[in-house]
C-alpha cells in the first residue's frame, strides 16, 4: 500500500561480526518472560503470598476483598448441645445478619436472613467464608469478657449437623473381642461366596459398585471362620459379632422422625430365638445396621430426589469420627518420639474435624435374603470421595484383611432381591428354610452361613476392642497366632493412631446459615456472647472496612460507641528482599 514502505538503512553484508551475546541474559525474567516463558503470575492462595509464588514482590497474585461484615447471634459449643454432632474444641456459629459496606460513600446496607432469600443470603457466606477460610471475631457487647484468639477458620459452612446415630464404644464379653471390627479404608479385593453350605468356593471379584479410590467405613463385622481338617468351623453366635452397639443411640430429630418408626434411644439387644435368623433379627447389630444401612440411606435418596422440596429442605448425611479431634487433612511423617514427627499444613476443612459426607449416590446395598432378615450383608457405608482429594483422608494407609459372615438360604447366592423374595414366599415365612441355632452339619462351617473377605484393603484407621493397634489380618483361632499385632510389624504410622475409644456420629445436615469454627466456647467465650452477638471479620476484608470497623458497626446500629473520624488506610508495603528479586528475575 502507498505510504507504508519503510527504507532499509542496513544491509546483511554490513552486519557486525564481532559482537558477543551474554548467555546469562536468557535466564533473566525480563528477557525470557515475554519471549518464551510467559509473564503469567502464579500463586497458591488468594489474598496471600506464599514461598514459590510467581508475583511482583511479596504481593498476593490474586486479591478478592470483601466489604461484608457478618453478624452472628448464636454460638453453640461443639459439646454443648446433644442434638448436634459432637465436635470438640469447636462451635456452631449461626449468622443472622450481614452488614454490607459501600466504601465509596461509606453507607451501610443490612441484610437480614429473615428477609432475604435463602440462596441469596447464603451465597455471601460461601463466597467470603468458604471451608478453610480464616477470620477473626469481635464481641459487640463490650462488657463481655473473652479470651479470643487472633485467628479462626471456617471448617464447614453448610448448616447444623443433627445427630442421628451416636456410636459410643463399649467393651462386651458377649460380642467380638478377639479382633477389631471397624475399618475406615479404601480399595481392596472382595472375595464373595467363600464358604456357602460349608464348602470353599473362593470366588474372588473386584469390589463392585464403587470406583477405585472410594473410601468406605465398615461399621461392623460378623467374623467367622471355616473349619480345618482337624475340626469343624464356627457356629453363628453373638461372640462373632462386633462391635457392641448397646451403648449407642438412635436419635430423634426433624429428619429421623420422618422415616424411623422404631424406639429412639439406646440400641436394644436380645439375641433370642430358635433360628439363626431370629437371633440376628433381635440383635443390636441388626438394629444399628438396619437404621444406618437401610433406613437412613433410603430416606437420603428419597429426600434428594423429591422435586417438591426447596433446596434448603433437602439434606445430606455426614459422619464425624472421634468427636472431630483427629485432623484427617494432615499427614504425618517421621518416626521415634513425638517431637521427631513432622506435620503438613492442615486444610482446615471438613476433614480437619473428622467429618465426611456420605455418598448419596452409592449403589443399593447388598441386601441379604429372608434368612439374613433382609439386612445388608456388608455392614458399611461409602463416603463421597472418589478421585477428589477434598473429600479423601490425607496420610498413609496400612494393608489389612477382614472377613465377614452372613446368613443365607442354601443356594440363594448371587440372586437378585426379587429372586430372594420369591424363595421366601415359597418357603412360607420369615424363617422358612433357615438354619436352626447352634447346629452344625458335616461341613466345615455351619449350614446356611456364607463368608466374604476384603483382602489388601488400604486402611486409614481401625477400631474395636483392641483399640487403634489391632491385628494384621485375621485367621482361625485354632491357629497358633490369631493375628500379628501391627505394633510388632511396624506397619502402622502416626497417621493411623488416635487416642481414646473409637466413636462416631452420623448426622443429617439441617441447611442453614451456620459455620463450624475452631472456637472453644468454654475457654474463649466463657461469658457467652451477650445480647448483641459477635461480628465475624473475614481475612479478606477490605482494609478500609477493617480499619474503620466500629464506625460501620455504629452506622448499622449494632454498637453505640465509635470513633468520629475515619482512619487513613494503611497497607503494609510488600517490598521484596534482594534474594527474592534475584531468584525471580524481576
Amino acid at each position: 500500500m502507498p505510504g507504508t514502505n519503510r527504507p532499509v538503512t542496513k544491509s546483511f553484508e554490513d552486519r557486525l561480526r564481532i559482537a558477543e551475546f551474554d548467555d546469562s541474559l536468557i535466564d533473566m525474567h525480563w528477557w525470557a518472560g515475554p519471549r518464551y516463558k510467559g509473564v503469567k503470575a502464579t500463586g497458591q492462595r488468594i489474598n496471600e503470598y506464599n514461598e514459590g509464588d510467581q508475583t511482583y514482590g511479596l504481593n498476593p497474585v490474586v486479591q478478592n476483598e470483601t466489604t461484608a461484615i457478618y453478624i452472628a447471634n448464636t454460638v453453640i459449643g461443639g459439646e454443648e448441645d446433644y442434638q448436634f454432632a459432637t465436635i470438640k474444641n469447636h462451635s456452631y456459629v449461626g449468622i443472622n445478619k450481614i452488614v454490607n459496606v459501600n466504601i465509596n460513600d461509606d453507607s451501610v446496607e443490612i441484610l437480614d436472613r429473615n428477609v432475604e432469600g435463602y440462596e441469596e443470603f447464603h451465597r455471601f457466606i460461601t463466597n467470603d467464608l468458604p471451608t478453610g477460610a480464616s477470620f477473626n471475631i469481635k464481641v459487640l457487647d463490650e462488657s463481655i469478657s473473652t479470651n479470643l484468639k487472633s485467628l479462626y477458620h471456617a471448617k464447614m459452612n453448610k448448616g447444623w449437623l443433627l445427630k442421628s446415630f451416636d456410636y459410643r464404644f463399649q467393651t462386651s464379653s458377649a460380642h467380638l473381642s478377639a479382633n477389631n471390627s471397624m475399618y475406615l479404608y479404601k480399595d481392596g479385593l472382595e472375595e464373595a461366596n467363600r464358604y456357602v453350605t460349608g464348602s470353599s468356593n473362593s470366588n474372588s471379584v473386584e469390589i463392585a459398585n464403587t470406583p477405585s479410590g472410594s473410601v468406605r467405613f465398615r461399621y461392623a463385622v460378623i467374623e467367622m471362620f471355616n473349619g480345618t481338617a482337624n475340626g469343624k468351623g464356627d457356629l453363628f453366635q453373638q461372640q462373632h459379632m462386633g462391635p457392641c452397639f448397646t451403648s449407642s443411640s438412635i436419635v430423634s430429630n426433624k429428619f429421623t422422625r420422618q422415616f424411623y418408626s422404631g424406639a429412639f434411644g439406646f440400641v436394644q439387644n436380645d439375641f433370642i430365638g430358635a433360628t439363626n435368623t431370629h437371633r440376628l433379627e433381635t440383635s443390636d447389630l441388626a438394629g444399628a445396621s438396619r437404621f444406618i444401612g437401610i433406613n437412613c440411606l433410603d430416606f437420603l435418596r428419597l429426600n434428594n430426589s423429591d422435586n417438591s422440596l426447596e433446596e434448603q429442605e433437602k439434606t445430606e448425611m455426614h459422619i464425624t469420627f472421634l468427636d472431630g479431634e483427629k485432623d484427617f487433612s494432615v499427614s504425618i511423617s517421621g518416626s521415634g518420639s513425638a517431637g521427631n514427627y513432622s506435620y503438613n499444613r492442615s486444610a482446615n476443612d471438613e476433614r480437619s474435624i473428622g467429618t465426611f459426607e456420605i455418598d448419596p449416590n452409592a449403589a443399593v446395598l447388598d441386601l441379604g435374603d429372608h434368612c439374613h432378615s433382609w439386612l445388608p450383608q456388608s455392614h458399611e457405608i461409602s463416603l463421597k470421595s472418589p478421585n477428589d482429594s477434598r473429600f479423601t483422608p490425607a496420610g498413609t494407609t496400612f494393608q489389612d484383611r477382614f472377613d465377614n459372615g452372613y446368613l443365607q438360604h442354601t443356594g440363594s447366592e448371587n440372586l437378585t432381591i426379587a429372586q430372594k423374595i420369591a424363595i421366601a414366599n415359597v418357603e412360607g415365612g420369615a424363617y422358612g428354610g433357615c438354619e436352626a441355632y447352634n447346629t452344625i452339619g458335616s461341613g466345615k462351617l455351619q449350614e446356611g452361613v456364607n463368608l466374604s473377605r476384603i483382602d489388601d484393603a488400604k486402611v486409614y484407621i481401625q477400631g474395636g476392642d483392641l483399640g487403634p493397634i489391632g491385628f494384621d489380618g485375621c485367621q482361625s483361632r485354632s491357629k497358633a497366632a490369631y493375628g500379628d499385632e501391627f505394633s510388632n510389624k511396624i506397619l502402622m504410622s502416626a497417621d493411623n493412631y488416635y487416642s481414646g475409644s473409637f466413636r462416631y456420629d452420623i448426622s443429617f445436615l439441617d441447611k442453614d446459615h451456620v459455620i463450624v469454627a475452631n472456637i472453644d466456647k468454654n475457654a474463649e467465650l466463657f461469658d457467652g456472647i451477650g445480647t448483641k452477638g459477635v461480628a465475624i471479620i473475614p481475612s479478606n476484608m477490605h482494609q478500609k472496612v477493617k480499619q474503620n470497623l466500629e464506625i460501620y458497626l455504629k452506622k448499622a446500629g449494632l454498637i453505640t460507641q465509635a470513633p468520629t473520624t475515619f482512619s487513613k488506610i494503611t497497607r503494609r508495603e510488600s517490598v521484596p528482599k534482594a534474594t527474592k528479586t534475584n531468584k525471580r528475575g524481576f
